[in-house]
């Protein structure tokens, strides 16, 4: 079994990959929502593809896979 400061450790391993995995999603989602509303008020601005809204899908996916190695965590500890 893992000490508290082992436990602790790893808890801040996976607490910062979810962290880094949240932020490159939300602001890859925002960026595609502001393509949208920008095509959406002017008919020349390119809309976004489905292969940007799949990249965006794939970081949403790997967020939740890294919440879930936290969810994981707690269950296992807690």
């Amino acid at each position: 079994m893992a000490t508290k400061t082992e436990a602790l450790e790893q808890w801040n391993q996976l607490e910062d990959k979810w962290e880094a995995a949240n932020q490159a999603a939300a602001e890859a989602q925002q960026a595609l929502d502001y393509k949208l509303r920008t095509h959406l008020i002017d008919d020349a601005a390119p809309a976004p593809t489905l292969e940007e809204q799949e990249a965006v899908d794939k970081l949403w996916f790997c967020e939740a896979e890294r919440r879930g190695a936290m969810d994981e965590f707690l269950s296992e500890h807690f």
